[in-house]
C-alpha cells in the first residue's frame, strides 16, 4: 500500500495532539468519567487537526473510518450493518414494490427489503 507522503504524520505530532487533548479535557470526579472525557477530547482534536491536512476528497472517508473505529471501541458496531453499508445489500426483494412508490427505484426497493432481513432496528422498516 502506497501512502501519500502528505498523509505521513510524525510521532512527535501525534504526541503533541495527545498532550493538547489532555489539557483541553474537563476534569472529572471518577476515573471512568475522566477516561471518557479524555477519549472524547482526543478524538475531537484528532479529527479537526487531521482534516486540516486532508485533501477535500478524502475527508468523508476519514470521517467514516473514524466513526466506525469509535463505534467498534464502544462495542456499538454491528458487523452485519457495516457490511450492508459497504456492500450495498445485493439480492432480490421478498415483497412486491408498492404501487404508490414510483419515486423509488427497483434497486432501492430491493435494498430496503434486504435491510429488513438484518432485523434489530430495521424490523418493520417497510411497515
Amino acid at each position: 500500500c502506497i501512502v501519500d507522503p502528505m498523509y505521513q504524520f510524525s510521532l512527535d505530532w501525534f504526541i503533541a495532539m495527545f498532550n493538547q487533548s489532555i489539557r483541553m479535557a474537563e476534569p472529572k470526579e471518577s476515573k471512568e468519567e475522566r477516561f471518557a472525557e479524555l477519549f472524547n477530547s482526543f478524538i475531537q482534536l484528532l479529527f479537526v487537526m487531521v482534516c486540516r491536512g486532508l485533501f477535500e476528497k478524502d475527508k468523508l472517508l476519514y470521517s467514516v473510518m473514524l466513526t466506525l473505529k469509535c463505534q467498534e471501541m464502544e462495542k456499538e458496531l454491528k458487523l452485519n450493518e457495516v457490511m450492508a453499508l459497504l456492500t450495498g445489500l445485493p439480492g432480490p426483494a421478498k415483497e412486491e414494490k408498492p404501487a404508490d412508490s414510483g419515486w423509488l427505484t427497483v434497486v432501492s426497493w430491493n435494498r430496503i427489503n434486504q435491510l429488513m432481513s438484518l432485523g434489530d432496528v430495521f424490523d418493520g422498516f417497510v411497515g
